[in-house]
């Protein structure tokens, strides 16, 4: 029970850490929060929080000009992801409760595809052919009845795909970090159970929005952060978090792990796969200094490489690919201000997108 009630405790200090960061971006009092490049490269959606409002905004890699796609002052907007197509961006927008919207890449045509669900949404990925949503809610009263749901984006239909129903015994099972396999043949969840503390990793057939039996891959006495499929589809990349540990594990499907970072002795995270699946950039921390830095592991070689360790950096995260899989940028928190940085993945050469925001 002790364990458990740790876990909680983590899982509510990231969310706290997540949204209330009180940093600059470069010298003003607004703090950056998640990162989503654009598939065609040439724009880069970032969450904003200006005097406490989080909006989305689309930052142009040519003129560093940025604009405010949603300007909602009374809602919390973050965790914007472009739809493989490039067609739509989907985010989730906080007031009472988390819905799942849409919109056109350019803040037009907002819809809010959950207001029918009396729920949370947690989290939420798109099909790797973006005709579907994957996403999971709960309960916002009571923490319990989680749920898996799909999105058909172009009827709106929406179906359960699994749920931990209110008496069922599994009411205390928290699912959450639905991924689907590249192909769509496949599903992928997290189980967190609040009462014994055990994280699992479970997987799934999926044909025509149902799922077969469900399978655990994985898992931990640690919980389980995130979990992501290689773009082959062969692995799942997870992230673990303990109470003096964090974790990277390549999980094969067929149950076999390993974990190339572990030699490094620091605290990894946020682990992202290069589009074209030869590179795994992840976030690293001394376990006792305020401090990460960009990593990237070459996965053929398992070469690890700090790509901003050297200069003014000191607490680097939020890590987003460019299309091309040759650049990463991310944000780079330094002496209470926030700004965006792109690193070149060959050269190591970094610079600074230095944003001109239109407000």
């Amino acid at each position: 029970m002790v364990k458990s009630w740790t876990k909680i405790v983590l899982i509510l200090l990231m969310i706290s850490a997540s949204s209330e960061r009180t940093t600059a971006v470069q010298g003003t009092n607004r703090a950056i929060n998640t990162l989503a490049w654009s598939p065609d490269g040439n724009t880069v959606i970032a969450s904003i929080t200006i005097e406490g409002s989080a909006d989305l905004w689309s930052v142009d890699l040519e003129t560093f000009a940025a604009t405010n796609l949603t300007n909602t002052p009374t809602t919390y907007e973050n965790l914007a992801a472009w739809s493989p197509d490039g067609q739509f961006v989907a985010y989730l927008a906080l007031e009472d409760a988390a819905d799942l919207w849409i919109m056109q890449p350019d803040g037009s045509e907002p819809q809010n595809l959950t207001i029918g669900l009396d729920s949370t949404v947690l989290d939420f990925q798109w099909s790797f052919d973006s005709t579907q949503i994957i996403f999971s809610v709960i309960d916002p009263e009571t923490a319990t009845g989680s749920a898996i749901w799909m999105l058909d984006v172009e009827s709106f239909q929406l179906t359960q795909l699994v749920e931990a129903e209110p008496g069922s015994g599994e009411e205390y099972l928290l699912y959450s970090n639905p991924t689907l396999s590249p192909d769509g043949s496949q599903v992928s969840f997290k189980s967190d159970d609040v009462i014994s503390g055990l994280s699992e990793l479970l997987i799934a057939d999926l044909q025509e929005n149902e799922i077969g039996d469900i399978e655990t891959i994985f898992e931990s006495e640690d919980f389980i952060r995130e979990a992501y499929w290689s773009p082959d589809g062969d692995q799942i990349v997870v992230s673990t978090l303990g109470v003096d540990s964090a974790e990277l594990y390549i999980v094969n499907l067929d149950g076999e792990t390993s974990s190339p970072t572990e030699e490094l002795g620091r605290l990894n995270g946020s682990p992202r796969w290069s589009p074209d699946g030869n590179y795994l950039a992840f976030t690293s921390s001394p376990p006792v200094v305020y401090e990460s830095d960009i990593y990237v592991l070459e996965l053929e070689t398992n070469a690890i490489t700090d790509l901003t360790g050297e200069g003014i950096h000191r607490y680097d995260q939020y890590p987003a690919w460019s299309p091309d899989s040759q650049r990463l940028i991310f944000v780079s928190e330094s002496n209470e201000v926030d700004s965006l940085w792109i690193v070149d993945i060959a050269t190591g050469e970094l610079s600074e997108v230095r944003l001109n925001l239109d407000i």
